[in-house]
């Protein structure tokens, strides 16, 4: 493993932030009584997603951290978790 300069993780910190800035990254809570669809051709991204109703993706669905299903997740298109 090679070394690790500051500037480094400065860069890939920055990198980061600009990436959720980019994908409009966001807390999100899909309530029991509410249905959330991310249709084909299009990406949703979150930070933390908590889904207690139903959410259907034809897309891409981006997670970046936490992912909580106590509902429904009707995945079919492309579900990232991490990136």
């Amino acid at each position: 493993m090679g070394d690790v300069y500051p500037q480094d993780a400065l860069r890939d910190a920055l990198l980061d932030i600009k990436k959720q800035r980019y994908l409009g990254v966001k807390d999100e809570t899909v309530n029991s009584d509410e249905t959330l669809f991310t249709s084909s051709g299009t990406e949703s991204a979150y930070n933390n997603l908590t889904i207690d109703g139903y959410y259907r993706n034809d897309g891409g669905l981006t997670v970046k951290n936490i992912l909580t299903v106590n509902g429904i997740l009707d995945n079919r298109g492309t579900l990232e978790i991490g990136w």
